[in-house]
């Protein structure tokens, strides 16, 4: 009778065993919506729900160690990534919502909230949880975990603001504006080409054996040139995209010749070829967009007319030997 019992025993304990392992699915805590560490973090879907029905969403991958795509095909913004991934990490429990309050609470996440999704590298499903709208002092959202009934107040230590704000589904917000990202040292050839050039402002330059010539074979100036790459300091950034402004743009510019098109290769091969299109609407702006991408931007004249100099500029001092 003993050895029956221990067997049965042994049967139970088995059988709760297997339920815990294909059965029940553990989600840990529910009122821990912060990453431990934001270099474990390979994907983040974010979808914006109203009225129960899904308006936008947002796919956030990552395509390298410093490299994430958006709705795979746009390059997304590596600042802006690094601010949300800093955010995952961030995020803490202000307060928890009183029992009275929590009814309400499941009410409004119900008919509107941010559904967030966060995987790691190799496709585990890190976090799962809907954000609500934030406090009257607005310095806190409500947050719950999908598979939980429980809401909770989340904010963001130090930010003087509710923390919804983070969890955009606007593409534009997340999109990566950079033209280029380069240095003065980082150039092997830069040359500008204007339309209808009867001045014969368009130059070429190229680096050979540590100089400078221009497209004919004259050295550059080496004190013009100096000031020149010294423009060069990093990142410079379009002002925005503007595909959805003017949807049909795009096709119209591509049967145009271009006023510049200005040309930076770096000693490393890579190259970027930006072509601008005045703007009789908006004098202080160009329409432009790089060769080979179908990216519609606007670029400021101050932003880029600095790289847009004249032959004369280059060869206005003494050449050197």
């Amino acid at each position: 009778m003993k050895k029956k019992t221990l067997l049965l025993l042994a049967a139970l304990i088995a059988l709760v065993g297997a339920y815990f392992v294909f059965a029940y699915q553990w989600h840990g805590p529910d009122n821990e919506f912060h990453i431990a560490d934001a270099k474990t973090v390979g994907k983040v879907e974010i979808e914006l729900v109203k009225a129960t029905i899904s308006e936008s969403k947002v796919t956030l991958e990552r395509a390298g160690e410093n490299e994430w795509k958006l709705n795979g095909k746009y390059d997304a913004s590596l600042i802006q990534v690094n601010d949300f991934l800093k955010t995952l990490t961030d995020i803490r429990v202000k307060e928890p919502i009183s029992n009275k309050a929590q009814a309400t609470s499941l009410s409004l996440l119900k008919r509107n909230h941010t559904h967030v999704k966060i995987w790691d590298k190799e496709g585990k499903l890190l976090k799962d949880y809907l954000i609500g709208p934030a406090n009257n002092q607005q310095t806190a959202n409500i947050f719950k975990m999908e598979y939980s009934d429980k809401c909770y107040m989340v904010s963001k230590p130090a930010l003087d603001g509710y923390v919804s704000i983070y969890y955009s589904t606007n593409e534009s917000d997340w999109r990566d504006r950079g033209i280029w990202n380069l240095k003065g040292e980082d150039l092997k050839s830069v040359a500008a080409t204007y339309a209808n050039d009867t001045l014969s402002q368009s130059f070429a330059l190229r680096l050979e054996a540590g100089k400078w010539r221009l497209g004919d074979g004259q050295f550059a100036d080496s004190s013009r040139i100096a000031n020149y790459l010294a423009l060069f300091q990093g990142k410079i950034n379009a002002e925005t995209f503007a595909d959805t402004q003017y949807p049909k743009m795009m096709d119209s510019l591509t049967k145009r010749v271009p006023d510049a098109q200005f040309t930076v290769e770096t000693t490393a091969g890579a190259r970027t070829s930006l072509l601008l299109f005045a703007r009789e609407d908006s004098p202080a702006n160009f329409f432009a967009f790089i060769e080979g991408k179908k990216d519609l931007l606007t670029v400021q004249h101050f932003v880029i007319d600095p790289f847009l100099k004249s032959k004369g500029f280059f060869a206005a001092g003494v050449p050197q030997p």
